[in-house]
């Protein structure tokens, strides 16, 4: 297939049924405006955790259903699939999340292992180079190391 091609039905492929990437947009902006509440001015700590509740409950279902597109694609089907079943859509979306936070949690134990290591050997390197960590605060630790003109 000629690069020509692949754009041309890169470019058919959404814009095929406008009520659809209307609906989609509108639910992604939904997230957004949730994720982004801080910024929006909300100050009430319980309406704050309720808009990012509600963010990720609508990233569930924006997730599930680029799910549908993927699998409706691999399907040789060439229209966007119907926001219909959102129960469906819902469950896809949490499967999706799961599985991702699985293949992301070895990452996230070898960096939490290693962060541990540093921090509990890091007053013992400290004492090699002759420095006493309880005797300096913790800035003029960081000078020292950073070698950071204070005075």
């Amino acid at each position: 297939m000629a690069i020509k091609e692949i754009v041309i039905d890169s470019l058919k492929y959404p814009l095929s049924d406008w009520k659809k990437i209307l609906t989609l947009g509108i639910i992604i902006f939904a997230i957004s405006l949730a994720r982004s509440s801080d910024y929006l001015g909300v100050t009430n700590v319980v309406i704050y955790r309720l808009f990012i509740i509600a963010g990720f409950i609508i990233g569930f279902f924006v997730n599930g259903y680029l799910f549908r597109i993927l699998k409706s694609s691999l399907d040789d089907v060439n229209e966007l699939p119907k926001f219909d079943n959102w129960i469906e859509m819902l469950r896809d979306g949490l499967k999706i999340y799961l599985v991702a936070l699985v293949y992301i949690l070895p990452a996230i134990l070898i960096l939490l292992h290693s962060m541990f290591l540093m921090t509990s050997s890091f007053p013992e390197v400290l004492s090699m180079y002759g420095i006493d960590f309880n005797s300096l605060g913790f800035v003029e630790t960081m000078f020292f190391l950073f070698e950071i003109e204070v005075f």
